[in-house]
């Protein structure tokens, strides 16, 4: 995880703090059953996976970059190694994102019945 963190580069700090702050809103959502928190946090975690998008194409431009100033023999094994560090973003996004939604729209489910009783 650690090395993800690394390989993303400073998107990943963004997607650590989107994703802590949807947290606590999404929590926050299910304890006082409240629908436009639930729906902020929700919205927050689709930033962060989006974040985690904007991570890999910032790092596959860094890679592009720095692969044109290579020596022709190695321009192949750069681009390989770059891109596959730049995915890491979308994973590290996905991770953080994903179970950050599933707990807001628990959270929204929840805020919808108590309105609906």
């Amino acid at each position: 995880m650690t090395e993800m963190l690394e390989e993303c580069g400073s998107s990943s700090y963004l997607m650590i703090s989107s994703a802590s702050l949807a947290i606590i809103i999404a929590i926050a959502a299910l304890a006082i059953r409240s629908a436009p928190a639930a729906i902020a946090a929700l919205v927050l975690g689709f930033a962060t996976v989006g974040l985690g998008l904007y991570g890999e194409q910032r790092g596959r431009g860094q890679t592009q970059e720095a692969v044109v100033n290579a020596a022709p023999e190695y321009r192949d094994e750069l681009m390989q190694r770059g891109h596959a560090e730049a995915h890491q973003c979308v994973r590290l996004g996905y991770s953080f994102g994903m179970p950050v939604e599933v707990l807001a729209i628990v959270a929204l489910v929840v805020a919808r019945r108590r309105i609906r009783s």
